[in-house]
Protein backbone atom coordinates (compact mmCIF):
# COMPACT_ATOMS: atom_id res chain seq x y z
CA UNK A 1 0.00 0.00 0.00
CA UNK A 2 3.05 2.38 1.24
CA UNK A 3 4.19 2.11 -3.07
CA UNK A 4 0.51 2.51 -4.34
CA UNK A 5 0.39 5.57 -2.58
CA UNK A 6 4.02 6.80 -3.68
CA UNK A 7 2.73 5.81 -6.86
CA UNK A 8 -0.42 7.96 -6.74
CA UNK A 9 1.95 10.90 -6.31
CA UNK A 10 4.08 10.42 -9.20
CA UNK A 11 1.03 10.18 -11.32
CA UNK A 12 -0.74 13.57 -9.79
CA UNK A 13 2.81 14.86 -10.34
CA UNK A 14 2.10 14.09 -14.39
CA UNK A 15 -1.40 15.24 -14.39
CA UNK A 16 -0.31 18.98 -13.50
CA UNK A 17 2.87 19.26 -14.72
CA UNK A 18 4.54 17.15 -16.84
CA UNK A 19 1.21 16.98 -19.52
CA UNK A 20 2.32 20.71 -19.73
CA UNK A 21 4.94 19.99 -22.29
CA UNK A 22 2.02 18.38 -24.70
CA UNK A 23 0.62 21.78 -24.16
CA UNK A 24 1.25 23.86 -27.32
CA UNK A 25 -0.09 21.07 -29.64
CA UNK A 26 -2.63 20.24 -27.91
CA UNK A 27 -6.39 20.27 -28.84
CA UNK A 28 -8.19 20.67 -26.13
CA UNK A 29 -10.37 23.59 -26.39
CA UNK A 30 -13.41 22.14 -25.65
CA UNK A 31 -14.20 18.50 -23.63
CA UNK A 32 -14.56 15.11 -26.02
CA UNK A 33 -17.77 13.15 -26.06
CA UNK A 34 -17.32 9.08 -26.06
CA UNK A 35 -18.81 6.09 -24.82
CA UNK A 36 -16.75 3.38 -23.46
CA UNK A 37 -16.57 -0.36 -21.92
CA UNK A 38 -14.18 -0.98 -19.25
CA UNK A 39 -13.71 -4.18 -16.79
CA UNK A 40 -11.17 -4.03 -14.18
CA UNK A 41 -10.76 -5.21 -10.15
CA UNK A 42 -11.51 -3.16 -7.04
CA UNK A 43 -9.49 -4.12 -4.29
CA UNK A 44 -10.45 -3.20 -0.41
CA UNK A 45 -8.09 -3.01 2.46
CA UNK A 46 -8.71 -1.64 5.90
CA UNK A 47 -7.45 -1.73 9.46
CA UNK A 48 -7.58 -4.77 11.73
CA UNK A 49 -10.42 -4.95 13.72
CA UNK A 50 -11.37 -2.10 16.11
CA UNK A 51 -12.40 -2.70 19.41
CA UNK A 52 -15.61 -2.46 20.56
CA UNK A 53 -17.88 -3.42 23.50
CA UNK A 54 -20.76 -3.82 20.80
CA UNK A 55 -21.01 -5.48 17.42
CA UNK A 56 -19.02 -3.73 15.05
CA UNK A 57 -20.68 -4.12 11.00
CA UNK A 58 -17.57 -2.68 9.45
CA UNK A 59 -15.88 -5.90 10.72
CA UNK A 60 -17.80 -7.96 8.23
CA UNK A 61 -16.83 -6.51 4.92
CA UNK A 62 -15.77 -8.63 2.55
CA UNK A 63 -12.55 -7.19 1.72
CA UNK A 64 -11.86 -9.49 -1.10
CA UNK A 65 -11.09 -8.09 -4.97
CA UNK A 66 -14.07 -7.38 -6.47
CA UNK A 67 -13.88 -7.64 -10.40
CA UNK A 68 -16.45 -4.65 -12.12
CA UNK A 69 -18.09 -4.07 -15.37
CA UNK A 70 -17.89 -0.18 -16.10
CA UNK A 71 -20.26 1.15 -18.82
CA UNK A 72 -19.28 5.47 -19.20
CA UNK A 73 -20.81 7.82 -21.64
CA UNK A 74 -20.39 11.50 -21.65
CA UNK A 75 -21.65 14.07 -23.88
CA UNK A 76 -19.65 17.44 -24.30
CA UNK A 77 -21.93 20.51 -24.24
CA UNK A 78 -21.24 23.99 -25.73
CA UNK A 79 -17.44 23.57 -26.36
CA UNK A 80 -15.99 23.31 -22.56
CA UNK A 81 -18.97 21.80 -20.87
CA UNK A 82 -19.72 18.12 -20.24
CA UNK A 83 -22.41 15.80 -19.17
CA UNK A 84 -21.24 11.98 -18.14
CA UNK A 85 -22.95 9.27 -16.50
CA UNK A 86 -21.13 5.66 -15.36
CA UNK A 87 -22.31 2.67 -14.37
CA UNK A 88 -20.40 -0.17 -12.48
CA UNK A 89 -21.57 -4.13 -12.59
CA UNK A 90 -20.23 -6.47 -10.19
CA UNK A 91 -20.15 -10.34 -11.07
CA UNK A 92 -23.95 -10.26 -9.92
CA UNK A 93 -24.58 -8.25 -12.98
CA UNK A 94 -26.90 -5.98 -10.42
CA UNK A 95 -26.61 -2.17 -11.03
CA UNK A 96 -25.52 -0.62 -7.93
CA UNK A 97 -22.74 1.93 -8.50
CA UNK A 98 -23.73 5.06 -10.45
CA UNK A 99 -21.88 8.00 -11.23
CA UNK A 100 -23.36 11.43 -12.23
CA UNK A 101 -20.78 14.99 -13.21
CA UNK A 102 -20.75 18.03 -14.52
CA UNK A 103 -17.32 18.91 -16.04
CA UNK A 104 -16.23 22.89 -16.87
CA UNK A 105 -13.26 24.17 -18.85
CA UNK A 106 -12.13 27.28 -17.19
CA UNK A 107 -8.86 27.34 -19.24
CA UNK A 108 -8.03 25.48 -22.29
CA UNK A 109 -6.97 22.63 -19.84
CA UNK A 110 -7.66 23.32 -16.43
CA UNK A 111 -11.39 23.39 -14.91
CA UNK A 112 -13.64 21.50 -12.40
CA UNK A 113 -16.01 18.89 -12.00
CA UNK A 114 -18.98 18.37 -9.76
CA UNK A 115 -21.45 15.35 -9.45
CA UNK A 116 -23.02 12.33 -6.68
CA UNK A 117 -21.56 8.96 -7.22
CA UNK A 118 -23.29 5.71 -4.99
CA UNK A 119 -20.16 3.09 -4.36
CA UNK A 120 -20.39 0.31 -1.29
CA UNK A 121 -19.02 -2.57 0.48
CA UNK A 122 -20.43 -6.19 0.99
CA UNK A 123 -21.37 -7.11 3.63
CA UNK A 124 -20.78 -11.30 4.94
CA UNK A 125 -21.82 -13.30 7.58
CA UNK A 126 -22.23 -10.10 9.97
CA UNK A 127 -24.46 -11.14 13.00
CA UNK A 128 -27.34 -8.53 14.74
CA UNK A 129 -26.95 -10.23 18.40
CA UNK A 130 -23.85 -11.45 20.68
CA UNK A 131 -25.29 -14.67 21.83
CA UNK A 132 -22.18 -15.07 23.88
CA UNK A 133 -22.84 -11.76 25.89
CA UNK A 134 -26.02 -10.24 25.71
CA UNK A 135 -28.70 -13.10 24.78
CA UNK A 136 -27.16 -16.17 26.84
CA UNK A 137 -30.53 -18.75 26.26
CA UNK A 138 -31.88 -17.25 23.52
CA UNK A 139 -31.71 -18.87 19.81
CA UNK A 140 -33.31 -17.32 16.32
CA UNK A 141 -35.78 -18.75 14.41
CA UNK A 142 -34.25 -17.30 11.27
CA UNK A 143 -30.05 -17.21 10.57
CA UNK A 144 -28.05 -14.94 12.40
CA UNK A 145 -25.55 -14.68 9.99
CA UNK A 146 -26.56 -12.36 6.93
CA UNK A 147 -25.33 -11.17 3.67
CA UNK A 148 -26.12 -7.47 2.83
CA UNK A 149 -24.67 -5.02 0.14
CA UNK A 150 -25.01 -1.33 1.23
CA UNK A 151 -24.40 2.14 -0.73
CA UNK A 152 -21.91 4.88 0.50
CA UNK A 153 -23.64 7.74 -1.73
CA UNK A 154 -21.50 10.86 -1.81
CA UNK A 155 -21.00 14.70 -3.12
CA UNK A 156 -17.58 15.64 -4.78
CA UNK A 157 -16.27 18.40 -6.24
CA UNK A 158 -12.67 19.37 -7.11
CA UNK A 159 -10.32 20.66 -10.18
CA UNK A 160 -9.94 18.52 -13.06
CA UNK A 161 -6.83 18.80 -16.04
CA UNK A 162 -7.78 17.58 -19.34
CA UNK A 163 -5.50 17.61 -22.18
CA UNK A 164 -6.33 16.19 -25.59
CA UNK A 165 -4.27 15.49 -28.86
CA UNK A 166 -4.64 13.28 -32.23
CA UNK A 167 -4.22 10.22 -30.69
CA UNK A 168 -3.93 10.85 -26.43
CA UNK A 169 -6.42 12.13 -24.13
CA UNK A 170 -5.54 12.65 -20.39
CA UNK A 171 -7.72 13.37 -17.55
CA UNK A 172 -6.92 14.11 -14.29
CA UNK A 173 -9.21 14.97 -11.14
CA UNK A 174 -8.60 15.36 -7.61
CA UNK A 175 -11.76 14.52 -5.90
CA UNK A 176 -12.82 16.53 -2.72
CA UNK A 177 -15.91 13.94 -1.31
CA UNK A 178 -18.18 14.37 1.10
CA UNK A 179 -20.18 11.06 1.37
CA UNK A 180 -22.27 9.18 4.12
CA UNK A 181 -23.46 5.76 5.23
CA UNK A 182 -26.57 4.27 3.10
CA UNK A 183 -29.48 3.07 4.62
CA UNK A 184 -29.58 0.02 5.93
CA UNK A 185 -31.71 -2.41 8.19
CA UNK A 186 -32.49 -5.83 9.18
CA UNK A 187 -34.00 -7.62 12.31
CA UNK A 188 -34.13 -10.70 14.19
CA UNK A 189 -36.51 -13.15 16.18
CA UNK A 190 -35.24 -14.74 19.26
CA UNK A 191 -36.93 -17.17 22.24
CA UNK A 192 -35.53 -18.50 25.30
CA UNK A 193 -34.86 -22.06 25.57
CA UNK A 194 -35.91 -22.05 28.97
CA UNK A 195 -38.25 -19.31 30.20
CA UNK A 196 -39.91 -19.25 26.39
CA UNK A 197 -39.39 -15.55 26.59
CA UNK A 198 -39.87 -14.22 23.21
CA UNK A 199 -37.91 -10.87 21.76
CA UNK A 200 -37.99 -8.98 18.31
CA UNK A 201 -34.64 -6.99 17.85
CA UNK A 202 -34.94 -4.25 14.90
CA UNK A 203 -31.46 -2.62 13.20
CA UNK A 204 -31.16 0.08 11.61
CA UNK A 205 -28.02 2.36 10.24
CA UNK A 206 -27.37 5.89 11.36
CA UNK A 207 -26.14 8.95 9.44
CA UNK A 208 -22.07 8.59 9.51
CA UNK A 209 -20.54 10.94 7.21
CA UNK A 210 -16.78 11.11 6.12
CA UNK A 211 -14.53 13.64 4.18
CA UNK A 212 -11.77 12.48 1.93
CA UNK A 213 -9.46 13.58 -0.95
CA UNK A 214 -9.37 11.04 -3.83
CA UNK A 215 -7.22 11.42 -7.05
CA UNK A 216 -8.84 10.00 -10.19
CA UNK A 217 -7.11 9.55 -13.41
CA UNK A 218 -7.62 8.26 -16.86
CA UNK A 219 -5.44 7.70 -19.94
CA UNK A 220 -6.56 6.82 -23.66
CA UNK A 221 -4.51 5.76 -26.50
CA UNK A 222 -6.57 5.82 -30.17
CA UNK A 223 -4.44 3.83 -32.47
CA UNK A 224 -7.80 4.53 -35.15
CA UNK A 225 -8.25 7.47 -35.93
CA UNK A 226 -11.19 8.99 -38.45
CA UNK A 227 -13.10 12.03 -39.42
CA UNK A 228 -16.17 10.27 -37.84
CA UNK A 229 -14.46 9.56 -34.45
CA UNK A 230 -11.55 7.71 -32.77
CA UNK A 231 -11.71 4.17 -31.06
CA UNK A 232 -9.21 3.66 -28.57
CA UNK A 233 -8.07 2.05 -25.59
CA UNK A 234 -8.69 3.83 -22.45
CA UNK A 235 -6.92 2.82 -18.61
CA UNK A 236 -8.65 4.25 -15.41
CA UNK A 237 -7.30 4.71 -11.87
CA UNK A 238 -8.96 5.58 -8.44
CA UNK A 239 -7.73 5.63 -5.22
CA UNK A 240 -9.68 6.29 -2.20
CA UNK A 241 -8.42 6.75 1.28
CA UNK A 242 -10.93 7.03 3.77
CA UNK A 243 -11.86 6.78 7.16
CA UNK A 244 -15.41 6.07 8.37
CA UNK A 245 -17.79 4.65 11.21
CA UNK A 246 -20.45 2.61 11.15
CA UNK A 247 -22.90 4.04 13.20
CA UNK A 248 -26.47 1.99 13.78
CA UNK A 249 -29.37 1.90 16.83
CA UNK A 250 -31.14 -0.97 17.90
CA UNK A 251 -34.62 -1.45 19.31
CA UNK A 252 -35.19 -4.35 21.47
CA UNK A 253 -38.97 -5.63 21.77
CA UNK A 254 -39.41 -8.47 24.72
CA UNK A 255 -43.00 -10.10 24.26
CA UNK A 256 -44.85 -7.55 23.14
CA UNK A 257 -44.20 -4.33 20.77
CA UNK A 258 -45.10 -1.98 23.51
CA UNK A 259 -42.29 -0.16 25.66
CA UNK A 260 -39.05 -0.82 23.25
CA UNK A 261 -35.58 -0.72 24.49
CA UNK A 262 -33.56 1.99 21.89
CA UNK A 263 -29.64 2.11 21.67
CA UNK A 264 -28.06 4.22 19.82
CA UNK A 265 -24.30 2.53 19.03
CA UNK A 266 -21.64 4.84 17.57
CA UNK A 267 -19.01 2.38 16.28
CA UNK A 268 -15.24 2.67 15.81
CA UNK A 269 -13.53 4.82 12.97
CA UNK A 270 -12.09 2.69 10.18
CA UNK A 271 -9.20 3.17 7.64
CA UNK A 272 -10.29 2.26 4.20
CA UNK A 273 -7.88 2.43 1.12
CA UNK A 274 -9.78 1.35 -2.09
CA UNK A 275 -7.97 0.79 -5.08
CA UNK A 276 -9.69 0.68 -8.86
CA UNK A 277 -8.12 -0.58 -11.82
CA UNK A 278 -9.64 -0.84 -15.01
CA UNK A 279 -8.78 -1.12 -18.70
CA UNK A 280 -11.48 -1.38 -21.51
CA UNK A 281 -12.53 0.45 -25.14
CA UNK A 282 -13.26 4.29 -25.87
CA UNK A 283 -14.93 5.75 -28.66
CA UNK A 284 -14.66 9.04 -29.22
CA UNK A 285 -17.09 11.41 -31.33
Amino acid sequence: RIYIEKLMKKLCFLVFFGFNLFAQKADSTYIKSFVSVTFGNKSISRNAEAKSSKIDYFNYILDDDNQQLGIHFRKGLKKRDAFAISMLLFLDMEPRNFEISYSKLITSYFGYFAGFKTFGYYFYNYPIVDFENEFKGFYNFDSNLKYRYINLPSFNLGPMYYLSRNRITFEGKLNFRLGVLGKFSDSIFLKNITTFEVAKINLKSKYSPYLAILPDLNFTFFPLVSKKGKIGLVAHINYQNIRQKFNYSRTIYNWTDENPKIEYISGPKHHFKNLELDFGINWQF
